[in-house]
């Protein structure tokens, strides 16, 4: 994996290494788009790993959909092909339930999420038992087993060795008696603080992503979000944090808190209250729909503008007084475009205040994304060289040929203007060691438009006859 480097530092472990600045003036490793982390708290499911889920398969059967894991839903809804779940916490107990005294059934994973199970005699072979497990009214597994005197529950247990829910261990022998929708005692839910927020990061940093988004409003969790990402980044790891507060925090604060961040890396939603269709969301969950949006769009794209998908109306409205304000804070805005739709207002990040080797296009979501994504790709070429090429003319060269493929992609993409890959001019490689310079020119889309409107009074100019 890539590194940032301090020029002038020699690196102790081999790999590529990258730093950024600014001027005003093989095969090709691809963009891979529609990947978005999800850190959140559940009553079920994997605890403190990631699940890669796919947009097809979607989350139910792995979480359910208690807790806010409605936060994965979000992110889909707004094009995440896939999300890399994190369900977070400590402790907490799984639900059980005992089949008489024959065989106890425990979920794999403790949460509060309720199970019931029903034994009874197949309808279509007079020889066998079917025991079927549901979340709620939903079925969600089932199994059959052939009846016996004295070995049901040894045969239930091997059936279920293969459930990603439940585990079953035989206590004695004996026969399951008929039984309809038998509860199970409630497990407990993880216990989730802020710290723990700090774990989950931790298990996405070796995992690549377009965006990261978690399930809280609590500003605290925010700052380690953004905490992690500036450390990741370090590492090579190009992402960016979506989040939002809740419409009960005074606007102020909110502008405010958005301005505190500075950070190219994170998108702060204003105005979150949308409604979906008579129903209302707002805080993380519109920040997941966003962060599903950015993750989705390729980089030769702007969310400027755009529709938020199946939202339906706005329901915290800012004055143009207000959005200036807010936009100039590093806020995004969402607001009415002329039919009344909910789009981004402008797609910008929380980077105010540019620092010496940054220029105006960090601030831009667009632009941003085009430039993690160039890094990414070349960073990616580039280590797949390490050790395999000779530090010399010919070994440079190489490397210079396959970074050089990957700019005419991106170019051909319509992701860049230009960009050239060459020897730094300034810069001695010798031993194990070389330097490269990467010239960008990224694209920016067509945002602002002046029109200038010319009246004249008389009316008989271009008069026919």
């Amino acid at each position: 994996m890539a590194g940032i480097f301090t020029d002038g530092i020699a690196e102790i472990r081999p790999g590529t290494y990258f730093n950024v600045n600014t001027d005003d003036g093989s095969s090709v490793v691809g963009a891979k788009d529609g990947i978005t982390g999800v850190v959140f708290q559940g009553d079920f499911g994997p605890l403190n790993e990631v699940v890669k889920l796919t947009a097809e398969e979607g989350y139910y059967d792995t979480f359910g959909d208690g807790g806010n894991v409605d936060a994965i839903n979000y992110a889909f809804l707004g094009g995440a092909k896939e999300v890399l779940a994190v369900r977070v916490g400590a402790e907490g107990t799984p639900a059980t339930v005992k089949l008489e005294e024959i065989v106890t059934i425990t979920a794999k994973y403790p949460g509060s999420r309720e199970f019931s199970v029903s034994v009874k005699d197949s309808l279509t072979d007079e020889g066998k038992k079917e025991i079927t497990f549901y979340s709620g009214n939903r079925r969600i597994e089932s199994y059959t087993i052939t009846k016996s005197t004295d070995k049901e529950g040894a045969a239930l247990a091997e059936a279920m060795k293969p459930s990603k829910r439940f585990s079953a261990a035989v206590n004695t022998d004996g026969q399951l008696a008929n039984a309809t929708q038998l509860k199970f005692t409630a497990g407990t839910n993880p216990t989730a603080e802020v710290e723990n927020y700090s774990e989950g990061f931790e298990k996405l940093e070796s995992q690549y992503m377009n965006a990261l988004c978690v399930d809280t409003e609590d500003g605290e969790v925010h700052l380690l979000l953004k905490a992690f990402l500036d450390r990741a980044y370090n590492n090579g790891f190009f992402a960016c944090g979506f989040v939002a507060e809740a419409a009960t925090e005074e606007l102020e604060d909110r502008i405010e808190n958005a301005a505190a961040f500075n950070d190219e890396k994170m998108v702060y939603v204003l105005n979150s209250r949308v409604s979906l269709s008579g129903t209302e969301v707002e805080g993380y969950q519109t920040a997941a729909i966003l962060a599903g949006m950015y993750a989705s769009y390729p980089s030769n794209k702007a969310l400027t503008h755009k529709l938020l998908p199946q939202v339906s109306e706005l329901l915290e409205v800012l004055m143009p007084s207000q959005m200036e304000d807010a936009e100039q804070k590093g806020c995004l805005v969402l607001s009415r475009n002329p039919e009344g739709k909910v789009w981004v207002d402008n797609a910008i990040n929380t980077l105010v205040a540019l620092p010496e080797n940054k220029d105006a296009g960090w601030q831009k979501i667009r632009r941003t994304r085009t430039r993690f994504e160039l890094m990414y790709r070349m960073n990616t070429t580039a280590d797949k060289l390490v050790g395999n090429v000779d530090n010399d003319k010919n070994g440079r060269e190489t490397v210079i040929a396959n970074l050089n493929d990957v700019a005419a992609a991106m170019v051909q993409e319509q992701k860049l203007m230009s960009c050239s890959v060459s020897e730094h001019p300034n810069k001695t490689s010798d031993a194990d060691y070389a330097h490269f310079m990467v010239d960008v020119v990224d694209k920016d889309s067509l945002e602002h438009l002046y029109l200038y409107y010319t009246f004249r009074y008389s009316t008989n100019d271009g008069e026919e006859g």
